[in-house]
């Protein structure tokens, strides 16, 4: 189909140690669990000699150039994310389209003038690529908490800012991950998690190459033992409180926050072993009780999934899937801990979160995987009304002080960047706070939902985006793509290159697979665990689908994910390469022998299943794309990207991977490695190099599918 597929590549040597590991009775070799360390001498070499193939067939592609221009083209216009009200403050993410990443900004009034508050790559370029991770003003509007990542880690550090000034304090908080903050009353201080024995958010130095990698596989070690710690302003984090920790159960993660009148302290508690959380709180309305060590036992069972919703003084409403797959809204009192009271029963649709502002609860529902805002009253339940959108798309926001009367929310659909939006919950009317300037006529394109019945007769949706001159001729150039994992919903959103596709008279489709959360639990659990399988099969129904109904064929088609969407495509590429001419797998999770070994990964247990009990290893091994490589197959080609600082899904997985399939590979059809090593999980934040990631990721799927610049 093109000359991607003929070139004959001569790929780096990877050792074959002789590693068999005995589990549940079975020999499972590993003979490249050498890469699992990035100070072996051979690592590194290996993974930069791949990173340099790469490169030189992905630049000498010329869809690279095309791509690079169009995506910046699109992608260099002014964006804005969902503002929040806070202090009596405004802040929120704002991009003009030239900025490397978004800043915060900040207004006294919605209709104030705004200031930049906090750029990253302008204050920390010195530090490559520093990304806010998380912030959160002060209950009197005058300091800022923020943690930024460096270098693609997950690993935080805390700083102080003052919101008048734009000036730092002294004091950097270390050893934090995956860490919200809530402050206290009196903008004194604030909570957060960390792990104690861990210091890697500091800002990258000149390190040397050795240093670098010993540091980057240390920080692959599993992440355990978190603590809650309180901060005091103006003090150094040695000085810090430990307010919670529980050292008999190390696999644990936590979620701190604060209720909005800052007078509880709210712990959300997480294993790996279910999809379930417990919450304990604590009244911190006083300097005594904010020290006291004792919680209550809020939900302390761990028999659902929880999220908060709204806090008013002991009054703490949450969302839960508790005898409810679809979910449902439920009210709770910390001076009756374990009793719930229900306030929106569980309906048809599945609910996606809520907001209470102004004395009204704002639940967003899927319907049909897009959002709707249906309102409550949050004591009694009744059904109050629905506020009006644009249309079929995803909603993101919803969050103020409950007591007050207005609050921001975004929409966003396939075609469209998001447009935020000023609520008025007096009347429920909403207006235009940002809109986007577009570079292209929306109008152009045609994007449907459509449905194709799996092989156990289940109806499963994709998406399918085109320009509307597209012709359905069976041999469309066609990309699918798919998550299907821990029951995250994905759901329409807008990005540069799915636009930059259809242009082309490309077709883009996106499959709703099971596992996600687009339709509740249920649909997440049929898609999870030992029936993680399922998810694959949908996907590769999908690919299926598009070519019977006309739209694409084999030949033409492209198949690609990220981070469990990774696994899909990668497991749909051992288990059938003959549906599709490349796959491209981002930050992909391919052993599932060993992912609850490194960092974060016990915690997904409950989305793939325990390795150390036999009838899950062998489920995983049945599926594990890594463990089902077979020498001398005919492979689709493919993209394995990753990045060398991603400490949550570790590159080993990629690694090794791409070891196996070039061994095995018994055609042409390249099999490249690209690393990234300045980025991580959620890959690099600034806008070059995250236009060469996007634009090698869209050339190569081009190549792979004979795409043409025949313009519809």
């Amino acid at each position: 189909m093109s000359e991607l597929q003929d070139l004959n590549l001569t790929y780096p040597v990877a050792r074959q140690d002789a590693v068999v590991e005995r589990l549940h009775g079975v020999d499972v070799p590993d003979p490249y669990r050498w890469l699992e360390d990035l100070g072996d001498p051979d690592t590194l070499p290996w993974v930069r000699a791949q990173g340099a193939l790469a490169r030189t067939v992905l630049d000498a592609s010329p869809w690279k150039a095309h791509f690079s221009e169009r995506l910046r083209q699109v992608w260099s216009q002014r964006t804005c994310h969902t503002a929040l009200m806070q202090g009596g403050k405004y802040f929120y993410f704002f991009n003009d389209g030239s900025q490397e990443q978004d800043g915060l900004y900040v207004m006294d009034a919605p209709d104030g003038e705004p200031r930049l508050l906090l750029d990253p790559s302008a204050e920390h370029s010195e530090a490559g690529s520093a990304t806010i991770s998380y912030a959160t003003a002060s209950p009197d509007g005058s300091l800022l908490a923020y943690s930024l990542s460096f270098g693609g880690s997950d690993w935080q550090q805390w700083r102080v800012r003052e919101v008048a000034t734009g000036e730092d304090l002294p004091e950097r908080l270390e050893g934090s991950k995956f860490s919200a903050a809530g402050w206290n009353a009196d903008s004194t201080g604030f909570y957060y998690t960390c792990f104690a024995e861990r210091d890697s958010a500091a800002e990258p130095d000149a390190e040397t190459n050795s240093e670098a990698a010993a540091k980057t596989s240390a920080e692959w070690e599993p992440d355990l033992d978190p603590v809650v710690a309180f901060h005091r302003v103006g003090t150094d984090q040695a000085e810090d409180e430990l307010v919670y920790e529980d050292p008999a159960h190390p696999e644990q993660g936590i979620t701190v926050l604060t209720s909005e009148d800052g007078s509880h302290l709210i712990l959300f508690l997480w294993r790996g072993d279910a999809a379930t959380t417990g919450i304990i709180v604590k009244d911190i309305t006083d300097a005594a009780s904010a020290t006291d060590p004792g919680f209550v036992e809020l939900l302390p069972d761990f028999d659902a999934s929880y999220s908060y919703v709204a806090g008013e003084g002991p009054i703490m409403w949450f969302q839960t899937d508790r005898d409810a797959p679809m979910g449902r809204i439920i009210r709770t009192d910390a001076r009756r801990p374990g009793e719930i009271v229900e306030v929106v029963a569980e309906g048809c649709h599945a609910i996606q979160g809520a907001g209470l502002i102004g004395g009204k609860l704002y639940v967003v529902q899927l319907v049909d995987a897009c959002s709707r805002i249906h309102v409550h009253d949050p004591y009694d339940g009744r059904y109050l009304g629905e506020v009006s959108l644009p249309g079929a798309g995803t909603v993101e926001g919803l969050r103020s002080d409950p007591a007050g009367t207005e609050c921001f929310y975004s929409f966003t659909d396939f075609l469209r960047p998001a447009t935020v939006y000023r609520l008025d919950t007096r009347d429920d009317t909403s207006t235009v706070f940002f809109e986007p300037e577009l570079t292209f006529d929306p109008d152009d394109f045609v994007v449907e939902q459509v449905r194709f019945t799996a092989d156990d007769g289940v109806e499963v949706p994709v998406w399918l985006g085109r320009h509307r001159d597209t012709p359905r001729d069976g041999a469309r150039p066609t990309f699918l793509a798919a998550y299907g994992g821990f029951g995250f919903a994905i759901t329409p959103s807008f990005t540069p290159g799915p636009l930059a596709w259809m242009e082309l008279g490309g077709i883009y489709a996106l499959a709703n697979v099971r596992g996600g959360g687009e339709f509740g639990e249920a649909w997440h659990e049929a898609g999870s665990g030992r029936r993680k399988v399922r998810a694959v099969d949908d996907l590769i129904g999908a690919a299926e689908w598009l070519a019977e109904s006309g739209w694409t064929e084999p030949e033409r088609l492209a198949v690609g994910g990220m981070s469990n969407g990774g696994l899909l495509t990668t497991a749909l590429l051992t288990r059938r390469p003959d549906v599709c001419a490349g796959v491209l797998a981002v930050n992909g999770v391919m052993d599932l022998v060993r992912f609850d070994r490194f960092t974060i990964g016990w915690s997904w247990r409950f989305e793939y299943g325990d390795p150390g009990g036999p009838d899950d290893f062998a489920a995983l091994l049945a599926l594990s794309p890594l463990h089902n490589v077979t020498d001398e197959t005919a492979y689709p080609a493919a993209l394995i990207c990753t990045a060398v600082r991603d400490d949550r899904v570790v590159p080993a997985h990629s690694f090794k991977f791409a070891a196996a399939l070039q061994r095995a590979q018994a055609t042409s059809a390249p099999a490249l490695l690209r690393v990234d090593e300045e980025a991580g999980h959620g890959r690099d934040a600034r806008l070059d190099a995250g236009l060469s990631d996007l634009s090698d990721r869209w050339a190569f799927s081009a190549e792979v599918v004979g795409l043409t610049r025949t313009t519809p």
